[in-house]
């Protein structure tokens, strides 16, 4: 299922589409971006579209790190998702 998913103050150096579909590995399979995140319309927030099992839990956070930076960033999923593991529906 695809999803956008919004990262909380993620430091703007971080805004580069690599970095992007990078971070967005640990949620799900990257799928797209939003322009306004790509222009730095809306700093406090990267929007990204990944495709995401809903059978499995869905992480809260990610810890990201590079050689000068390291913080841990709040990931929201857009949308309300309910999945029954017993039923599978």
């Amino acid at each position: 299922m695809g999803v956008w998913v919004n990262f909380h103050w993620l430091d703007p150096y971080f805004y580069h589409p690599s970095f992007l579909r990078e971070i967005s590995q640990g949620v799900g399979n990257f799928l797209k971006m939003e322009e306004r995140t790509l222009s730095l319309k809306n700093p406090s927030v990267a929007r990204v579209c990944v495709e995401i099992n809903v059978a499995q839990s869905m992480i809260q956070g990610l810890q990201v790190e590079s050689v000068h930076h390291q913080n841990f960033i709040e990931v929201e999923y857009e949308g309300h998702f309910e999945y029954c593991g017993k039923c599978r529906r």
